[in-house]
């Protein structure tokens, strides 16, 4: 068989891959920019000629007879070959493997945690079991379950993917010197009471406290302050650097806080971000609540508020997000809704121990 029959006969399959591609393409484009759209793009229709390639390839030569024969043993059992299942239900799991497909991708996408590179690994291994199927004649003898059969294998590998990539990377940070931070905390108009707030200080403690580190409020003040919803939208979206983002931010900061912004961390709702920290050059912080509920503040089943005040103390202790946002750690806020991770690097610890010395010197 040459490669222009193998074409013609598979002619098919090469259209949905190519058609998911372009799927992929305008949907990563909206959603995670161009650049990925592109690579995974690309990427798909590479994917499918190294099959269309492998195909004819097996067809054309003898494959290592020893490594057949050790498949066939690992394959033996494996039969989807038999199942005889009528049209309707075979397009029923057609479309439930799309639906799961899309449900798992979109999912990772919506939390920024679908790098290019999950995806073209995720297709690459299921490629190459719908090949080694392929060749011991176990694919299912319609295109249809094939495909289903492709997605559905690709769905579940993206999972264990994904917790790969977001493995971190180096060994957990070691301070062995007790060290306290004071912090001024302050509520904006009875948001929150004082017990509530104590508790999320009291779970941001626990993640601090793995590296010998406490947070005390030193104070906690109740501010009764006028601020339009412009103003609460302003905190927690600007981008500080906008000509003039800072002089507004502070303005409305210094209002506060009575100019006290250093070591500072404000409770005060808005729409946006569930926290900003460390901006403009100054140690304070804002965050709100942050609840995964199943209706409006009903229900809830994830309260991801102390994790969040965790992390910004972070922020007002001198640490900036890492480069590489599919890695498990404190000051990466992507994997919070999965895994409220409490890592930090060595690295990541000393820069906190010299902020806290540095504060303690100036005061």
């Amino acid at each position: 068989m040459t490669f222009s029959d193998l074409f013609k006969k598979y002619w098919d399959n090469l259209i949905i891959g190519i058609v998911a591609g372009i799927v992929l393409y305008y949907r990563l484009k909206i959603n995670s920019g161009l650049h990925s759209a592109v690579y995974i793009f690309i990427g798909g229709l590479l994917l499918i000629s190294v099959y269309t390639f492998f195909v004819w390839l097996g067809k054309k030569y003898d494959w290592n007879k020893k490594f057949i024969q050790f498949l066939k043993r690992f394959l033996k059992n494996i039969n989807i070959q038999n199942f005889n299942l009528p049209l309707l239900i075979k397009s029923y799991l057609f479309i439930l493997s799309i639906i799961f497909f899309v449900f798992i991708t979109l999912l990772l996408n919506s939390f920024k945690l679908l790098h290019p590179l999950l995806v073209v690994l995720s297709l690459l291994f299921s490629s190459a079991i719908i090949f080694i199927l392929y060749i011991f004649k176990k694919l299912p003898k319609d295109h249809l379950n094939t495909v289903a059969l492709f997605l559905f294998i690709t769905s579940l590998i993206i999972i264990p993917l994904m917790i790969y990539i977001s493995y971190p990377l180096g060994i957990k940070g070691v301070n062995n010197e007790p060290l306290e931070v004071e912090v001024d905390f302050y509520i904006v108009n009875n948001e929150i009471n004082n017990e509530e707030l104590l508790n999320y200080i009291s779970i941001a403690n626990d993640i601090w406290g793995e590296y010998n580190i406490h947070v005390l409020a030193k104070e906690i003040h109740n501010v009764q302050i006028n601020l339009t919803d412009k103003e609460r939208s302003f905190l927690y979206n600007n981008v500080t650097k906008e000509d003039g983002a800072c002089e507004m931010y502070m303005h409305i900061i210094n209002r506060i806080t009575d100019n006290n912004s250093n070591m500072s961390i404000i409770y005060v709702k808005g729409e946006g971000n569930s926290g900003r920290g460390s901006l403009c050059g100054h140690s304070f912080a804002i965050f709100q609540q942050e609840r995964l509920c199943l209706s409006r503040n009903k229900m809830c089943i994830r309260d991801l508020t102390g994790w969040d005040l965790a992390h910004e103390i972070g922020h007002i202790l001198g640490l900036i997000h890492p480069k590489n946002i599919y890695k498990e750690n404190l000051m990466n806020d992507k994997h919070k809704i999965f895994y409220k991770s409490s890592f930090l690097t060595q690295q990541q610890i000393d820069t906190v121990i010299r902020t806290i010395k540095q504060k303690e010197g100036e005061e």
